[in-house]
């Protein structure tokens, strides 16, 4: 258990899990969080503070749990590797993406993750753009887009809710490494801003409810399987 911990450079790496103590803090501002034999964990609790800075970080072997409420994601790109590289934000956590971002990684096989249990809030002017190379999980949590944009290439939610707000747009796109749908599935989907559905197929299917001001559909297949009222179709 650590109090507090930063990685600015460099690599941590081993067999161990690593959780950040009461009241604690991690800033992550450069470098990589690397595992062992068997994919590790570095959890952030509730009640600690994270804070991802800097240049670009990487996370090779590794799972970095978020379970605090006020995380942020102010600067620099994170590199998920094909070795279990994930990042996820728990149920009841919450991370705030501030600054212009990116979730990449290079892989020929795997399945990095990027998992939103929790609230994911997008600020700042700028985009979040979650590469085709890794797959967005986010059942049962929330996304809502409050400035910029997000574009998602690959991705599955079911239950929760997205909020796209006025003056921004999500953007949908297909899976570089797979021909599986893009699902929504009993999602309430709200918002004053615009869905755009640009490549790929993405379901809107089960319960999902569709409340979004504007919808786009520039290509790929929108498969609407549930009724919608759309004040603006393109």
């Amino acid at each position: 258990e650590v109090p507090e911990l930063t990685v600015s450079s460099g690599t941590l790496s081993g067999d161990g899990d690593i959780d950040i103590a009461s009241g604690g803090s991690f800033v992550f501002s450069g470098g990589t969080l690397g595992g062992g034999a068997d994919v590790n964990v570095l959890s952030v609790p509730a009640d600690a503070t994270l804070s991802m800075t800097g240049t670009t970080k990487y996370i090779a072997g590794r799972r970095l749990r978020n379970n605090a409420s006020d995380a942020l994601w102010d600067a620099g790109w994170l590199y998920l590797s094909e070795d279990g590289g994930a990042f996820e934000n728990a149920a009841g956590a919450g991370l705030e993406v501030r600054a212009d971002s990116r979730l990449v990684v290079s892989r020929s096989t795997g399945s990095p993750t990027f998992e939103n249990y929790g609230r994911l809030l997008k600020t700042g002017s700028n985009e979040f753009y979650v590469e085709r190379t890794v797959d967005f999980v986010g059942d049962g949590g929330t996304v809502e887009v409050d400035a910029g944009w997000l574009e998602l290439r690959g991705f599955r939610q079911v239950g929760g809710a997205w909020d796209i707000g006025a003056g921004t747009y999500v953007d949908v796109s297909d899976d570089l490494f797979s021909n599986e749908a893009n699902v929504l599935r009993d999602v309430v989907l709200t918002g004053e801003g615009r869905l755009d559905v640009r490549g790929g197929v993405t379901q809107l299917s089960g319960a999902t409810t569709y409340g979004v001001r504007e919808l786009r559909v520039n290509g790929g297949v929108l498969d609407l399987d549930v009724d919608a009222e759309v004040p603006e179709l393109t």
